[in-house]
């Protein structure tokens, strides 16, 4: 199997049909499409919107996160579901029947938790060190004697 050429290619008239064949008809397929468009002077340019990582919220002052109390409480409940070997399912009902509720204002599914999961792989750290964890872990391990 031979490698692969990429070339790029500044427009200098409208793409048209005929030159997507022409290139087609050479072995060439699109891989990409970069598109551009002039906007007028009074829009002003902002960065694009990210989000606040799950259990941050934005603080008073606009400029930092701080822990979001609520959401640390639920990656806790999904994180001793996952050690008491819960399914996806029964650990959504549990955060619904402690009135807990995603960030949509849903009810929680198997698939909303499901869905944070990579957040609580990247939080774990922080969260195992936490007195509340170490806690709910004594009792969801008591010591043998």
């Amino acid at each position: 199997m031979g490698k692969s050429e990429r070339v790029r290619e500044v427009l200098t008239g409208p793409l048209t049909a005929g030159e997507l064949d022409r290139r087609a008809a050479e072995g060439w397929q699109p891989v990409a499409v970069e598109w551009e468009r002039l906007v007028d002077s009074a829009d002003e340019w902002r960065p694009p919107v990210q989000e606040v990582p799950y259990g941050w919220r934005v603080a008073a002052d606009n400029k930092h996160l701080e822990e979001n109390p609520e959401e640390v409480e639920i990656m806790l409940g999904i994180l001793e579901g996952i050690v008491e070997d819960r399914s996806m399912s029964r650990i959504a009902d549990e955060l619904n029947r402690r009135g807990f509720r995603m960030r949509t204002d849903e009810a929680w599914t198997q698939s909303g938790v499901f869905e944070l999961l990579p957040r609580l792989i990247d939080s774990s750290p922080r969260l195992f060190k936490r007195e509340e964890w170490i806690e709910r872990r004594r009792k969801l391990r008591p010591a043998t004697v």
